[in-house]
């Protein structure tokens, strides 16, 4: 007999209930399931620094359209910090130190362009 969670999250991703199954094959179904329809994560995560609030926004848009992840602040996932004129030291610090690749505006439309990571 299935639990009323296995029941209720089976339903809600419309999956199939088989007669006689177990709780453990309920379990896997969902697993499969989830594993199945999950999105990739983006090899590249950007952080976007000393850009004025529009081009920051503009960039940030350009850069989720082509499949990047875009981060706030320079965190573990981030892999590049894209820096403008007025590039904030604490996050061009924190990046020095992750050894992160620092890019700028320019070098960011090169890989946009031409989807060369850099």
């Amino acid at each position: 007999m299935l639990s009323e969670k296995v029941i209720r999250i089976m339903r809600k991703k419309e999956l199939s209930i088989e007669p006689g199954m177990t709780e453990t094959q309920a379990w896997n179904a969902v697993y499969a399931h989830d594993k199945q329809n999950r999105k990739p994560r983006p090899s590249i995560n950007i952080c976007f620094t000393g850009f004025t609030a529009s081009a920051a926004s503009k960039m940030r848009e350009l850069a989720t359209t082509n499949g990047f992840g875009v981060n706030s602040s320079v965190v573990k996932a981030t892999t590049h910090l894209c820096c403008g004129s007025n590039a904030g030291p604490k996050k061009v610090e924190a990046a020095r130190s992750r050894g992160l690749k620092i890019l700028s505006y320019e070098e960011f439309q090169y890989m946009i362009e031409t989807g060369e990571l850099l």
